[in-house]
C-alpha cells in the first residue's frame, strides 16, 4: 500500500508507506493559515500557477511504481516500503549537511531525520566533507564558514522541497537572508 498525503502525523503507523506531498496553497488565505514562511511568499493564485505544479507527486508515484516492477518479465520487489526507502535515499546522496540555527543539533529532530532519509549525511560541525549548510541566519559561524569556503548555504526549505519533490533542488533558489 502506498499512501499519498500532506499530513504525515495521521499516518504514524504507516510512515514507511507514506509519500508526503506539499500542502496545496492555491489561495493566499490558505498560504497564510497553513504555510511556513519559507513556502508561502505567494500562493499559486498570486503567482498565476495552476495545478500543473502538482506534477511532482505524480513523478514520485511513477518512480515508486517503476521501482516496484523493476525486475522486468513480470517480477517485482516484494515490499513497496523498500522501494520508497531506496528511492528516497537517492535524493540527496553525496551531500553532507550541517545545520546552524535551523534545527536543534540532535539526530532526533525531524528535519535532521528527514535529511538522512533523503540520503544525505548530517554533520554536527562544519569541515571539509560538508557540502551544504542549512541556516536561517547568514551571520552565524557556520553560515560564514560556508560562504568563505564556497559551500552551499541554503535555508531550511531546501530540505523540505527535496523531501516533497524527491529531487535535489537548485541551491540558488533557497538563499539565506535576514
Amino acid at each position: 500500500m502506498v499512501i499519498l498525503d500532506d499530513t504525515a502525523e495521521v499516518w504514524e503507523g504507516n510512515s514507511d508507506n507514506l509519500i508526503e506531498m506539499e500542502r496545496y496553497h492555491y489561495f493566499a488565505s490558505s498560504c497564510r493559515d497553513f504555510g511556513s514562511p519559507w513556502e508561502c511568499t505567494h500562493s499559486l493564485s498570486e503567482r498565476g500557477v495552476d495545478e500543473s505544479e502538482r506534477a511532482a507527486a505524480l513523478r514520485v508515484l511513477r518512480r515508486v511504481h517503476a521501482g516496484f516492477f523493476a525486475g522486468g518479465g513480470g517480477s517485482f520487489v516484494a515490499d513497496v516500503r523498500e522501494v520508497i526507502r531506496r528511492t528516497r535515499r537517492e535524493v540527496l546522496r553525496g551531500c553532507t549537511v550541517a545545520f546552524t540555527r535551523a534545527i536543534a543539533s540532535d539526530d532526533h529532530h525531524s528535519v535532521w531525520r528527514r535529511t538522512e532519509q533523503l540520503g544525505a549525511t548530517c554533520a554536527d560541525d562544519v569541515g571539509p566533507a560538508v557540502t551544504h549548510v542549512v541556516a536561517t541566519n547568514p551571520t552565524t559561524f557556520k553560515a560564514v564558514w560556508a560562504q568563505v569556503f564556497g559551500k552551499f548555504l541554503v535555508n531550511p526549505e531546501w530540505i523540505n522541497t527535496a523531501h516533497f519533490r524527491w529531487s535535489k533542488p537548485k541551491e540558488e533558489h533557497f538563499p539565506v537572508r535576514w
